[in-house]
């Protein structure tokens, strides 16, 4: 009897496990298996898991101490864009080209070479354009004879006060008989200037 009694515990125990197995390929016994695997890949690389974590709070605490340019520069590294060009510097690493970590660093860099090719190339630009003044000034002294610019200057100041005397001179006439007699008339006339020497 006891032989018997073992072979139908046998049997009830197989029996079980195949029902346990079919059950497990069931859409539910599926979600189960892969949660009862997530849970097991997570305690045995436990420390792998949280080291990673670990450091990207890190990032995170310290993009939000920054302000928000670091946080923008968070956001971006982890953009797709981002993820993209880390993998791309990744790959460039088994050719030896070395491409900075981050992609907000890649820009950095970029901006930082302009700036400074701007500034070695500053003082060319700032030469040319003082070889170009000199050059024309020296056209025109030399084209107009000009040898000393106070001259001209001089030479111009007269112009002007023979234009004034001409535009005035035809009017000289209807203006001195009231000369010394104010009326109405004289309220908007322009106030009396120094005679030139």
């Amino acid at each position: 009897m006891a032989g018997g009694l073992v072979t139908g515990l046998r049997l009830v125990g197989h029996t079980l496990l195949w029902l346990g197995r079919a059950r497990m390929f069931t859409p539910v016994g599926l979600a189960i298996t892969a949660i009862a695997a997530g849970a097991y890949l997570i305690v045995r690389y436990w420390t792998p898991i949280s080291a990673f974590f670990q450091a990207r709070w890190a990032g995170v605490k310290q993009a939000f101490s920054g302000g928000m340019a670091d946080v923008g520069a968070l956001i971006l590294n982890w953009s797709p864009v981002g993820l993209f060009y880390k993998a791309f510097a990744g790959v460039m690493g088994y050719f030896h080209v070395e491409l900075p970590a981050h992609f907000t660093d890649a820009g950095c860099q970029l901006i930082e070479g302009l700036v400074n090719g701007i500034k070695s190339r500053l003082t060319a630009a700032k030469e040319t354009i003082v070889h170009f003044g000199d050059s024309v000034s020296g056209w025109f002294k030399e084209t107009l004879g000009i040898h000393s610019p106070s001259t001209v200057f001089a030479g111009l100041g007269d112009n002007i006060v023979q234009g004034a005397v001409l535009g005035i001179y035809p009017h000289h006439a209807r203006v001195s008989p009231r000369r010394g007699r104010p009326d109405a008339a004289d309220a908007t006339a322009l106030p009396a200037c120094a005679p030139l020497a």
